[in-house]
């Protein structure tokens, strides 16, 4: 008997693995919540080739979703001001689901979680202001739990509760983050708002994000 490492039929999955679900001229709460620039570079229509790591890594977070999705009513698809919502799944509270490698700090006040998911958070207060409520469940699957051995993952489910001032000054954020990019992308200039740092980590736009910066400063310059 002898084994070989199949790199053919490896390269086919993570090569079906690459599928776009979405159409790329779609604003979604997903794509307003993060970067307005890389928002900008992706429905401009440029497209990206993720290296394997980040498609495995999508893969992992989509098959935990699916198993996750345990409400009978799931993957709901909103529509408001012409932007999309994909809310994973409604059961007591709207629910977003989130998987991470971050460890879980017992000590952790669930108030930890506005500074820790700024994003998600952001993500469901978007999904309360969409479906006119103002509770939504944070679940947080944490695939190496608190990191000690033997490694456990462990699921934390966080309650959000708001008011519909909250949920409307996000909408508003969002909307307005929209309009800032749908003028970048009448005047075909990468918007000046960026993200936060950490989002620039394993950014597939980083590059195109660094030369539009020289190039502004060269302008400067002048």
């Amino acid at each position: 008997m002898r084994v070989e490492r199949n790199f053919t039929v490896r390269k086919t999955i993570i090569d079906s693995l690459r599928v776009e679900r979405f159409p790329v001229k779609t604003f979604s709460i997903t794509r307003l919540v993060c970067c307005p620039r890389k928002t900008y570079f992706r429905l401009s229509g440029i497209e990206v080739e993720y290296d394997e790591e980040t498609i495995l890594t999508f893969s992992r977070g989509k098959a935990h979703h699916e198993i996750l999705e345990v409400y009978e009513s799931k993957e709901i698809e909103k529509w408001k001001d012409g932007i999309r919502g994909d809310i994973d799944m409604i059961g007591e509270r709207v629910t977003e689901i989130y998987t991470t490698t971050i460890g879980l700090k017992r000590d952790w006040h669930p108030n930890h979680i506005l500074s820790k998911f700024p994003m998600k958070v952001l993500q469901l207060m978007a999904y309360l202001y969409m479906t006119g409520t103002t509770e939504g469940d944070l679940m947080v699957f944490y695939l190496m739990g608190d990191y000690k051995r033997p490694i456990k993952p462990e699921l934390e489910v966080y309650t959000i509760f708001s008011n519909v001032i909250e949920t409307e000054v996000t909408w508003d954020m969002l909307l307005d983050k929209k309009r800032v990019i749908e003028q970048a992308l009448k005047d075909g200039i990468p918007p000046n708002e960026k993200g936060e740092k950490y989002e620039c980590q394993n950014c597939s736009y980083d590059y195109l994000c660094k030369e539009f910066e020289k190039y502004t400063i060269k302008l400067g310059e002048k």
